[in-house]
């Protein structure tokens, strides 16, 4: 499930795990001899993600009255999360964590309360390793990001009763777009040529992006000169390329079929596909269950 309308921190993606998603992660663990004692067999009832000062997690263990605490975190690379409880026997328990890719900086977690309606949930905030600056700012060196996000701006989006949920901040449509401009559309010495199959024939204007029924428009705008004697009576001639993206998931992952709305006799359509659904495909993550 993708959703915008509370995606609120101002990252790019959010990516919210309820307690669902803990107990399957936690029981998979456990059947694999990774979370208890050695020769100790543990049975997990439940988990639920708790308030309880310095803990994330109350866990109900069968044939125990109290529950196990734990607190989940990051690495620093955000490669893998990681598991301390409040037993010292059990210790630190690592699990690979590839749930996002192809981001700026390590995410980061950010731990909400949910309402009647929302789950409670450990957030994964997260900006993408693109070139989000405006269109009209000068392209950033690479390895450096345009600052973006503020944790204590989340909030839940996952619905009551669902485990995992993807969110994208409507602002990150507009953030791809910059991306196009900055990357796909820049040549070497750093202008935005509009070509056709062989030459330049004019300057691209802006690129603009947005969600609409489903799919995701992209709209690419540009000028061509016009080699007239009455050049200074006659406006140039503006180009306006429409490009849909439409989002499906396969095997897991999210993925992006693109088409086009504008039939213009030109190479650089064929040019400009592979590139915006490399642009795209940053945003790919793979799906938990819902």
């Amino acid at each position: 499930m993708i959703s915008t309308t509370r995606v609120t921190s101002d990252f790019d993606i959010e990516l919210q795990l309820g307690s669902g998603w803990f107990l399957t992660a936690l029981s998979i663990m456990n059947d694999n001899g990774l979370l208890a004692p050695p020769g100790i067999p543990v049975v997990i009832q439940d988990v639920k993600i708790t308030f309880e000062p310095g803990w994330d997690l109350e866990i109900r263990i069968l044939g125990f009255a109290i529950p196990l605490f734990a607190k989940a975190s990051l690495s620093e690379d955000g490669s893998e999360l990681i598991f301390e409880t409040n037993v010292p026997d059990i210790g630190e328990k690592r699990i690979p964590f590839g749930a996002l890719k192809g981001l700026a900086h390590p995410p980061v977690m950010k731990k909400l309360p949910g309402d009647e309606d929302h789950e409670d949930v450990i957030c994964i905030l997260a900006n993408l390793d693109i070139h989000a600056e405006s269109q009209s700012d000068e392209i950033l060196p690479d390895g450096e990001f345009d600052e973006r996000g503020d944790p204590e701006q989340a909030q839940s989006f996952l619905p009551a009763g669902k485990d995992v949920i993807f969110g994208m901040n409507k602002k990150t449509f507009k953030r791809f777009a910059n991306n196009i401009w900055h990357t796909t559309l820049r040549a070497d010495d750093g202008t935005h040529p509009l070509p056709d199959a062989d030459d330049k024939k004019g300057e691209w204007s802006k690129v603009t992006m947005k969600p609409e029924k489903g799919k995701i428009r992209i709209t690419l705008e540009g000028d061509i000169p016009l080699d007239s004697p009455i050049i200074d009576l006659v406006p140039d001639p503006h180009v306006t390329i429409t490009l849909l993206l439409t989002p499906s998931l396969t095997d897991g992952r999210l993925l992006f079929s693109i088409e086009t709305e504008t039939d213009i006799d030109t190479g650089l359509l064929g040019d400009l596909f592979g590139g915006l659904a490399g642009a795209a495909g940053r945003a790919a993550v793979p799906a938990g269950p819902a």
